[in-house]
């Protein structure tokens, strides 16, 4: 998860893509993502530049040998124009998986905005 923040706080849309296994699927509030390219396009692009001091909290993991799972909650700052617009919060889910060579990839993540 620190990967996870750290990517998007510092706005890096290349290290957030190659967070995510080819077949990751991802719910956020009305998207669905099945693929790379509905992943960059549908959240990636428009969402990387504009969240500032995101923050989680785990409340439940497990591990094992090939998958992790975690849940919390998040907070982030919206901004446009240099302009905070609103502060965010929701909570999520987020599975791992070890690929060959030792990598962790998120395989499936499901984020709920609890601010909409």
């Amino acid at each position: 998860m620190l990967n996870w923040t750290s990517n998007w706080n510092n706005h890096d849309s290349v290290a957030l893509m190659q967070m995510f296994d080819e077949d990751a699927v991802l719910f956020d509030n009305n998207i669905l993502t099945r693929n790379p390219d509905e992943l960059r396009t549908k959240l990636i692009q428009p969402y990387h530049d504009i969240l500032i001091n995101m923050q989680t909290e785990k409340i439940q993991e497990w591990v094992t040998k090939n998958r992790a799972v975690t849940s919390g909650t998040w907070t982030v700052d919206i901004i446009v124009n240099d302009t905070i617009l609103k502060p965010a919060k929701g909570a999520f889910t987020i599975v791992w998986k070890r690929i060959e060579g030792g990598e962790w990839k998120v395989t499936n993540a499901h984020i709920h905005d609890f601010t909409k």
